[in-house]
């Protein structure tokens, strides 16, 4: 898929890292053909606060504060390098209201609350063991009338599920597990979340499923 949307969120990825080295700002220009962003974004509630769980090098974040579509947001990541480039990124963009925090376990996520936790293609990296704490940490940190965007990479059909593993073998070095779109609904609703909308979309060969949550007032 490809409208003008699309095209609008890659020229902003492409303003926000300028000034990255040349790999890094190809992979994140294109990722806007793969994953919905577009989608993710019109979910956004307006001028909220904002935690990013997994931020990578910021990319979400830096979109949202470029967009001034949140009021501030705070990036939890494990990797250190990403988050250099993400510090780096909210530097040269003068964007004073994003933060960035390292953190490998579910107890280290920033406490908040937030009017807007974010989880986007994250939760298929975790350890089995830890995915279940790390959602459950997310959602917590929702506040009274908040809202929870949670995206990941779908199960079926499975050869596009096999063409993201190859993906990320090759791009991440690491061998992933999906988790299914059912008991990640039943873990929102064990949190106190309600299911505003539930989604499967595709993207060339990527299957993604959308789910957007909201915690009741």
């Amino acid at each position: 898929m490809c409208n003008g949307e699309v095209i609008s969120i890659r020229r902003d990825i492409d303003a926000l890292f300028r000034g990255a080295p040349w790999p890094l700002r190809a992979l994140a220009t294109l990722r806007p053909f793969i994953c919905p962003f577009e989608e993710v974004l019109k979910e956004v509630p307006a001028r909220a606060s904002a935690l990013d769980i997994g931020c990578g090098q910021g990319l979400l974040l830096g979109l949202l504060a470029r967009r001034h579509m949140i009021a501030s947001g705070v990036g939890f990541e494990a990797n250190p390098l990403t988050l250099g480039i993400a510090r780096q990124m909210a530097q040269g963009q003068g964007f004073n209201t994003l933060s960035f925090i390292q953190g490998t376990t579910p107890d280290q996520v920033p406490q908040g609350p937030f009017g807007l936790v974010m989880m986007i293609d994250v939760l298929h990296h975790v350890s089995v063991k830890d995915q279940k704490s790390l959602f459950l940490a997310a959602a917590l940190r929702v506040a009274k009338g908040g809202r929870f965007i949670y995206k990941d990479m779908a199960m079926r059909p499975l050869w596009c599920a096999w063409i993201n593993r190859l993906h990320d073998l090759i791009l991440a070095r690491q061998i992933i597990h999906y988790v299914p779109f059912e008991i990640v609904q039943l873990w929102a609703h064990e949190a106190g979340l309600k299911v505003m909308r539930s989604e499967s979309l595709r993207r060339l060969a990527y299957a993604h499923e959308l789910l957007v949550l909201e915690r009741p007032l």
